[in-house]
Order: structure tokens, then sequence, then C-alpha cells
């Protein structure tokens, strides 16, 4: 696996730097009319999704050197895509979380992963909370339901290298621990359901918009998509294309 971790580094990211530079300096372009969702991309070399949160990453971005009385900066709405979300859904708990301040990634993690005694203290909560709010806080907004979300925590780099669902019915075999651990995501769907019902309202009402005008439009520049779309599509655009705007 640290072979692969390091081929893929080699290849999707250094490759293309050397591919595209000219006399030792790059100039990715930045897109604002190619992704139908409206969010910005970058090619030649693609800048949007050089990974950080690995060792074999940092190596990477170390490679990028600036002029001479310059600095490369790293830019992050820290929390944009929820609050785009409480904007559109008018979810009051969600709302009630961003303007108190409260952590709901920490929250929902300490609800998933709470059944194997991880709790406020417990140096695994941190990279918890980063697997957990990619592969369940978001799929949950946009429109994922708990069989997927089951496998993708299972199945998760940063859950794996932990270990911690080893400690899940150890005893039983590995197809019986999976049926467990889905049936507890249920349990964890219904309690986030429960909670966030503003979302889930607003995620039918704007399906039925979209069956009768036969276009979804975003909320902040009135940006439409035509066609057929999915539900996760659907639930999607009205955010990460304001949430980049």
């Amino acid at each position: 696996m640290k072979y692969r971790k390091l081929d893929k580094r080699r290849n999707t990211y250094l490759a293309q730097f050397l591919r595209n530079q000219y006399e030792g300096f790059i100039h990715p372009s930045f897109n604002l009319h190619i992704p139908v969702s409206y969010r910005s991309s970058s090619d030649d070399p693609g800048f949007q999704n050089i990974p950080k949160h690995e060792d074999e990453s940092a190596l990477v971005r170390k490679v990028i050197i600036p002029r001479d009385g310059n600095n490369i900066w790293t830019v992050d709405y820290g929390g944009h895509e929820l609050r785009m979300i409480a904007c559109t859904t008018k979810d009051e708990t969600l709302i009630d979380y961003i303007v108190s301040g409260h952590d709901i990634h920490k929250d929902v993690t300490l609800e998933v992963f709470g059944i194997l005694g991880i709790d406020e203290k417990s140096k695994y909560l941190k990279p918890l909370r980063q697997a957990n709010k990619n592969d369940a806080v978001f799929p949950w907004c946009y429109g994922s339901w708990y069989k997927s979300i089951a496998r993708s925590l299972w199945d998760d780099p940063i859950v794996k290298e932990i270990g911690i669902l080893d400690e899940f019915y150890p005893t039983l075999s590995i197809r019986r621990r999976k049926e467990k651990w889905e049936g507890h995501i249920k349990d964890v769907e219904d309690w986030w359901w429960k909670k966030f019902r503003g979302i889930r309202r607003w995620q039918d009402n704007y399906i039925k918009q979209y069956q009768k005008q036969g276009f979804a439009q975003d909320l902040s520049w009135g940006f439409r998509r035509r066609g057929y779309l999915t539900r996760n599509q659907l639930y999607n655009f009205p955010h990460q294309g304001p949430g980049f705007h």
C-alpha cells in the first residue's frame, strides 16, 4: 500500500508537473466554464486536487517553489459548504450548529464510533472526524444512504489504518460483522434525519420543483441545470457552485 501511494503521487502529480513545466515554471489554468455544477476546475497541471492529509503529499507540495520574494498560499473557507447547505435548506438545527460554533462533524463521529469507545478524549477522534466528514456527513446531505455510507466507512483508509473496526464484534465472521455494522449505521442514519429534518424537507421539495419545472436552479446566481439529473446531482448543485462563487 505504501508503494501504491508513492506510485500514485509520482504518476498523478509529479508527472503532470514535469509534463506542463516550461523553463522551470508551471502555469495552471483555472476554469470557470467547464464543470456543469458551476464550480471551478484546474488543469495543465491540475492544482485543486493535490492531497494534503498524508506525509507523501507533503513531498509533492515541496517541489513547487515560489519565485523569490513570493509565497504560495492555500485558501480554504472553513465550513463553507455546510454554511451553503444551511442557507439553502434553512435547517434550524444546522443553523444553530453554525451560529453557536459547535462541531457537527465531531458530534456525528461520536455517534458513529461511540459504540467502539471513542469519546472526546480519544486520540483517534481527529482522524476519525476527517473520515466521517467525507464518508457520512456530506454523503447524507447529498443523497446517499446507510448501506453506501457503511461500506465507505468500513473501507476508508484512515479507519483501516487505525484498525478500530477490528474491535467491532471480533468473534463474528467478516460477513456478519459487516451486516452488524450496516445495521448500526442505519440507526445513526435514523438519528441524523430526526436531527436534521429541515434538510430532508428541502430535498423532497427540491425534487418536486425539479420534476415540475424540468430544471434545477441555485438560489444565489440563478444558474440552471436541465436534463436528467440524479438525486445526488440535484442535492449537490445548489450548494457547491454557489459555494465556489
